[in-house]
């Protein structure tokens, strides 16, 4: 909530970038279950099954019994899903894994991170809802894919891992503060503030 300037807003989408590994993923089903609780929320898993979620999430002790989870990343298919249960958030783990079958070109492409982007900005304005992308990042620890599709976002959130110490910074934010750092640890149990 502190790096997104005070939560999340209807209407908005949220990249959020971080090296393999350092908990995007955790992090993004831990936000989606503690939304749950009191909103609908969906969680759209392209990087692993349905089944292999369920077990993170039980390992984390998260409470998902009101999130809802689906697998389907064509985004046509995706927003008939979003619209007829006109959701509060929507987790999307991950961008790269998203497509637009009238593009002709593959999951991860250049044109297909600028499409998919900018439908799920379109998406998010006319329900209204919030919606959370997780983005790859290469080994620079910039986003993989086209620059252009950090412009199409409302806000850029960067996870730093080093050790059990995780950074959550806002590199861009057109609803709060910029560049201040947020730590969180990494337990067996999933992230906590440290």
């Amino acid at each position: 909530d502190a790096a997104l300037g005070g939560g999340f807003i209807k209407g908005t989408v949220v990249l959020l970038v971080g090296a393999p590994g350092a908990g995007k993923s955790t992090l993004a089903l831990a936000t989606a279950a503690q939304v749950s609780l009191e909103h609908q929320a969906l969680f759209v898993s392209g990087e692993e099954p349905l089944d292999r979620l369920a077990m993170r999430a039980r390992r984390l002790h998260l409470d998902v019994s009101g999130l809802d989870a689906v697998s389907d990343t064509e985004m046509s298919s995706l927003s008939r899903i979003i619209r007829r249960s006109r959701y509060a958030l929507v987790c999307v783990d991950s961008l790269h894994t998203l497509h637009n079958d009238r593009l002709r070109s593959r999951p991860g492409s250049p044109s297909q991170l600028i499409g998919c982007a900018q439908s799920c900005v379109r998406l998010a304005q006319s329900i209204p809802c919030a919606i959370l992308l997780i983005g790859h990042v290469t080994k620079q620890n910039f986003l993989s894919g086209p620059r252009s599709v950090e412009h199409i976002v409302d806000v850029m959130l960067t996870f730093n891992a080093k050790g059990t110490k995780r950074t959550l910074i806002a590199t861009k934010n057109r609803f709060g503060p910029a560049l201040q750092p947020y730590t969180l640890k990494m337990t067996k149990t999933g992230l906590v503030d440290a």
